[in-house]
Order: structure tokens, then C-alpha cells, then sequence
């Protein structure tokens, strides 16, 4: 990113709230005059241990700006803001992605998260983790939303999870994040390991898909408990009719290596999962 981009961008976030970075602050993250072919980002480290900056609100009015279709929010780029509340970001354009790099938001204090685009949303490694964050949504066209690795970890506020569209959960996206009680997961592909270990307080993982390959460690210690490896508590799994049986042989196959007899992970395996279609009151 150069000088003239990262001045740009200055000027496109620092409002909403006093002005992140030494910003002046302003009426809101998008002022109406700016048009760039720049993509609409921020800088690695821009925000990094800020102390004024409130909110950051990135909105580009649909075909209004077709040129402003990618956004990026760089490594480390609010790491350890301990003011920051808020963080919206909407690219409604036809193609429009949304990416988070590593600590993005790491550490700080935001609390509500809203993002949404056309084609892809990715929230790389680490992007949360420790963060004050309490719910998070996300709205999707075509191809998912991804999480990377610990994208959430130790997000012990974390208990809104609303995802229109996801692809895949990264090894420990979740993990420790103890105020967890309930997810959905729409068009989710794959679940890798320890994505929900010790979310203590889980008790429903709702996935509408058509099979998802759920990795046997992904609720280890977790409300949806686990013995050595296989799950086996009082919190369930409920997926779509159309993905159930896929899921199971997925999940069956992994159990088998762990105990040794394919009839005894079966058994283990469906008495974990359940259909979405017969738990209305849960799954609505």
C-alpha cells in the first residue's frame, strides 16, 4: 500500500468514531465525495494499540462505486485497539470480496461485527483471537465465507455466530470460546480439527448441507463431548436430511480407526447427530 492509498483509506475508516490513527474522526466511514480505482483497504499495523478509534464503518452504495470491489483489512491492522466497538463493512458489488489477515482485530476490543459481500469473505488466521468480540454476521452471495485457523479462538464473549453462507472452519476457529451456545452453518463443507474444543457451553451445531466432513477431534472437550477423540455428550449436531448420511460416513470412518469396530462408531456417531428436519423448536 502506498502513501497516497493509505491516506485515502485514513479517510474512507476514520470516522464513526473520534477518528482512529490520529484521524480528525467524521460523519461515518464513507463521505459521498471520494471515488478511487484503490481498493477500499487498511494498511497492516494502521490501527495497531489504538486508543481513539471507535468504529469503522466501510459501506460502498450498490453500482454506486463498481470500482470498489475488493477490501482487505491488513495484518495486525487494529491489533490490541482497546476502544474500538464496531466494524461494518458492506460490498454489495457484483464480485465484491472481503478479507481479514492475521490479528487483524486481535486483542481489541470490538464487540459487533457485520460484513457483507458478493463473491467471497475470508477471516484469516488468528483474526479475532482474544478479542472482546460478542456476535458476528455475515451475508454472502456466491462462494462462502471462510475461517482460518483460530480465527476465534479464546473469544470468551463470543455467543452470536450468524453466517448466511460458509465454507469451511478452520483447525480451532472457535476453540475457547466458552460462551458459545449455539451455531448455524449453512453450505458448510468442512469442520477441521478442534474448531470447537472446549467451547464448554455448546449444546447445538446446526448445519443445513448437503454432507459436511467434520474432523473427529472438532468438539474435543467441548458441551458436545468427546472421549478420546469421539464424540459422545449431551450437546448434538444437527444437519439437514439431504447431508445426513454423508456426515455420518465421514465421521463413522474416523471413529472406527479410534475404537476398532465400525459398529460400535456408528452407534457412537448417530447418537450424536440428528436431523434438522425433526427439531424444529431448535433449528428454526
Amino acid at each position: 500500500m502506498d502513501l497516497h492509498e493509505m491516506l485515502m483509506t485514513r479517510k474512507l475508516v476514520g470516522g464513526g468514531g473520534s477518528g482512529g490513527g490520529g484521524g480528525s474522526g467524521g460523519g461515518g466511514g464513507w463521505d459521498g465525495h471520494y471515488k478511487s480505482a484503490y481498493p477500499v483497504s487498511i494498511g497492516d499495523y494502521f490501527y495497531y494499540g489504538d486508543d481513539n478509534l471507535k468504529s469503522i464503518n466501510i459501506n460502498v452504495p450498490y453500482n454506486l462505486y463498481a470500482d470498489l470491489q475488493h477490501c482487505n483489512i491488513g495484518k495486525r491492522a487494529c491489533f490490541a485497539s482497546k476502544t474500538l466497538e464496531t466494524v461494518t463493512l458492506r460490498f454489495p458489488n457484483k464480485g465484491s470480496t472481503v478479507s481479514l489477515d492475521e490479528n487483524s482485530f486481535a486483542g481489541s476490543a470490538v464487540k459487533t461485527v457485520s460484513i457483507s459481500a458478493d463473491d467471497s469473505i475470508h477471516i484469516g488466521y488468528a483474526s479475532f483471537s482474544g478479542s472482546d468480540i460478542e456476535e458476528i454476521s455475515t451475508s454472502i452471495s456466491n462462494n462462502g465465507v471462510s475461517l482460518g485457523r483460530e480465527a476465534f479462538l479464546y473469544c470468551t464473549k463470543l455467543k452470536s455466530v450468524r453466517f448466511h453462507r460458509i465454507s469451511a472452519v478452520g483447525e480451532s476457529a472457535f476453540a475457547d470460546c466458552f460462551s458459545l451456545e449455539k451455531i448455524k452453518l449453512n453450505d458448510c463443507d468442512t469442520i477441521s480439527e478442534n474448531a470447537f474444543a472446549r467451547c464448554t457451553n455448546l449444546k447445538a451445531l446446526i448445519i443445513d448441507t448437503n454432507g459436511c466432513q467434520i474432523d473427529i477431534t472438532a468438539f474435543l472437550d467441548s458441551g458436545i463431548a468427546t472421549a478420546d477423540g469421539v464424540p459422545t455428550g449431551e450437546g448434538f449436531v444437527y444437519v439437514s436430511e439431504r447431508g445426513y448420511e454423508t456426515t455420518v460416513a465421514h465421521l463413522v470412518e474416523q471413529a472406527t480407526v479410534v475404537l476398532g469396530d465400525a459398529a460400535t462408531a456408528e452407534y457412537i456417531v448417530r447418537a450424536m447427530l440428528r436431523k434438522i428436519e425433526d427439531y424444529p423448536e431448535i433449528c428454526g
